[in-house]
Formats: structure tokens, C-alpha cells, sequence
């Protein structure tokens, strides 16, 4: 190479690495702003209705614990979303008023671990809740708990609702009145026997 050659190489060299560079940057904004554009889109998945089979848990043949449950989901956004899962967790009397999150994780079905939902769709799902085993060894009593379902795409929860039986509610809360009802006559009674 001559002389004259060894500049003209260092700038198309460095044109080369000029243009390189650019094109990696614009690949990477664009590659961001599609994420960020896929989380608004995704972020219009909705559950729009969840409920828990009234009749509750019942051992099932193979000795899993399986209660059914509903649930209605809608896709508002400009795009199919692929890859969303249904969460439920099953939490104690009154754990998630005071914030608890060490819920019982239950399974649910295959077809709502990994599914699609199309723009516009609105999907009902009749599903079937498993505890891992029997009733009886289920983390927490069953009755009078508050569900939480959660659709999520990868970790991101997009949105969630929760559900307590009523029944069970009312049945929890006249057990507790009753018990109060008791402790106080007896304490009058008590006080009573005394005076005497």
C-alpha cells in the first residue's frame, strides 16, 4: 500500500465503524420503545369477573383437594397477548387485610398457564382449583378463606381480584359474636355467683 491508500482506508474504516455504531443504537431504542409500547398494550388485560364455586373444596378420586372456580378475562389493548398465566392464592381469615402475602399458591389448569388472548376477546374460563393434596391437609382451612387471582404475563401482574365466600364470612362472624355473647354471660355470671 501506498502512502495515499493508508488514510483513505482509516476513513472508510471509521466511516464503517461510524455507521456500525448507529445502526446498533437505532436497533437498540427501537428494540425499547417496542417493549415499552408491548407493556402498555398488554397492560389492558382485565379480569372482569371471579368467583368460587359455592359449594367449595371436595376430595377428588386420585385424594387431590380440587374446588372449581370462574373466571372472565377481557383484552382491551390494540394486540394479541401471548403467554399469559392465572394465578390464584389462597389466603387465610382476614391475612390479606393485614397484609399478609404468604398465601397458599394452588394449581390450576394447563390451559390457563400458558394462553392467548386476542384484541377484543372476552373469554370465560371455568376452571378447577388443586390443593396438593386432601382437604384435611390443605395449608389452611379452606373455609371462610379469600382468593386472589392474578393474570400475568412473565412476573408482571397485569391485573388481579379478589374473592371470600360469603357464607363463609357470615358463618366465621357469627361463630366469633357467639363466642363473645358466651364469655360475656358467663363472666356476668361469674360476677353474679359472687356478690352472693
Amino acid at each position: 500500500m501506498t502512502s495515499e491508500e493508508c488514510p483513505q482506508m482509516k476513513k472508510i474504516t471509521a466511516a464503517a465503524a461510524i455507521l456500525v455504531a448507529i445502526v446498533v443504537a437505532t436497533a437498540t431504542v427501537l428494540f425499547f420503545l417496542n417493549q415499552i409500547d408491548a407493556r402498555n398494550q398488554t397492560s389492558e388485560v382485565r379480569i372482569t369477573a371471579f368467583s368460587v364455586d359455592p359449594e367449595g373444596w371436595k376430595d377428588t378420586p386420585d385424594s387431590n383437594a380440587a374446588c372449581l372456580f370462574n373466571i372472565t378475562l377481557q383484552n382491551t389493548g390494540t394486540n394479541d397477548v401471548q403467554g399469559l398465566r392465572l394465578k390464584i392464592t389462597m389466603f387465610g381469615v382476614g391475612e390479606i387485610e393485614r397484609g399478609s402475602k404468604a398465601g397458599t399458591i394452588l394449581g390450576v389448569n394447563r390451559d390457563l398457564r400458558n394462553f392467548t388472548l386476542c384484541t377484543g376477546e372476552i373469554r370465560e374460563f371455568q376452571g378447577e382449583m388443586h390443593g396438593g393434596g386432601t382437604i384435611a391437609s390443605l395449608y389452611r382451612s379452606p373455609v371462610g378463606v379469600t382468593y386472589l387471582a392474578q393474570v400475568l404475563l412473565g412476573n408482571d401482574v397485569l391485573d388481579e381480584a379478589e374473592w371470600t365466600d360469603s357464607f363463609a364470612t357470615v358463618l366465621v362472624a357469627a361463630v366469633a359474636v357467639t363466642l363473645v355473647t358466651v364469655i360475656a354471660v358467663a363472666i356476668l355470671m361469674y360476677f353474679k355467683k359472687r356478690r352472693r
